[in-house]
């Protein structure tokens, strides 16, 4: 077994671990609120999650104007982009700091994670909301990387950098939101970075009601638990 696989078998079964969830959809196909949805669950599972959001302000056809960056753990907001409102012809300016912002972000809660693995159970009670999630981080913790589109995928700018690392990081999930147009982009940017097909979960959230969606989502809690 090559080093890759090693690094990605779940020492409980022998099978494969989940690396990737994508969850993909046309424009306001409600890819956000799915993951946003999901981050909450885990949350509230005793599951160590951080993850980065994109809010739009939309005009005349759904179509986004102005966009800002959400963290998940501490719901601190910074601009991310804009354009002028109706100008689908004029490309978003981007804030940098926003993807300073994303690193820095990704950096504190891989530092997180790695702190809690390493911890000795010894310190936490039976009944310790914190042991429980130290139990389940034997296996990851979670990262929500909102909206990957033309700007990682074809632009190599935004947060690639981010999902690089993270890709490399093997006690992490990592859950991805995309448009369906750029679906074949981000599977070839996955199989790039070495993830297996069998470590890659999709899900169309256009195609399914959001009851639906939730149900799907939140039956990978089963994958989580060491």
């Amino acid at each position: 077994m090559n080093q890759y696989l090693q690094n990605t078998v779940s020492a409980s079964n022998g099978a494969l671990l989940l690396r990737v969830l994508v969850l993909c959809g046309r424009l306001g196909s409600g890819k956000s609120t799915a993951a946003l949805a999901l981050a909450q669950r885990l949350q509230e599972s005793g599951i160590l999650c951080e993850g980065l959001f994109e809010l739009s302000e939309r005009g005349k056809g759904g179509i986004p104007y102005r966009l800002t960056m959400l963290r998940f753990s501490d719901r601190v907001s910074i601009p991310l982009g804009e354009r002028p409102p109706h100008r689908t012809d004029i490309p978003f300016v981007f804030n940098p700091q926003a993807f300073q912002f994303a690193a820095e972000t990704y950096c504190a809660f891989s530092d997180k994670v790695s702190e809690l693995l390493q911890e000795p159970d010894s310190k936490h009670g039976d009944n310790d909301a914190h042991r429980m999630t130290h139990g389940r981080l034997q296996h990851r913790g979670v990262l929500f990387l909102d909206e990957i589109g033309q700007l990682e995928l074809t632009k190599k700018e935004g947060f690639l950098a981010v999902v690089q690392k993270a890709l490399a990081d093997h006690h992490m999930l990592l859950v991805l939101t995309v448009r369906d147009k750029f679906l074949p982009s981000l599977q070839d940017l996955l199989h790039g970075a070495g993830i297996p097909d069998t470590g890659i979960e999709i899900h169309d959230v256009s195609s399914l009601r959001n009851a639906e969606t939730f149900a799907l989502l939140t039956s990978r809690l089963d994958t989580l638990r060491a």
